[in-house]
């Protein structure tokens, strides 16, 4: 996963992201370069020991996917819907 990621090495590689992130709060965002990019944060999340408190944002209609939608829901996920802007 360490290269996978294409943390620079300037800026220290995960053990330099490691201490940065130590006691912070985190925003990873993922713009779906690829279909597996929420693989890769999840991997990063497991490595900056972060995986328990990782939430995940999607839009609301998927909370509606048969099997899926549930358990997402039981995992805390946070579902956004567009067309109420309330």
């Amino acid at each position: 996963i360490e290269l996978l990621v294409h943390v620079a090495a300037r800026a220290g590689g995960l053990a330099g992201l490691r201490n940065r992130c130590a006691g912070r709060d985190v925003i990873l965002i993922a713009n779906h370069r690829t279909r597996i990019d929420w693989m890769f944060l999840w991997g990063l999340c497991l490595i900056l020991g972060r995986l328990g408190s990782m939430k995940i944002v999607l839009k609301d209609s998927l909370k509606t996917v048969p099997g899926f939608g549930w358990a997402m829901q039981c995992f805390g996920f946070v579902f956004l819907s567009r067309s109420n802007r309330d």
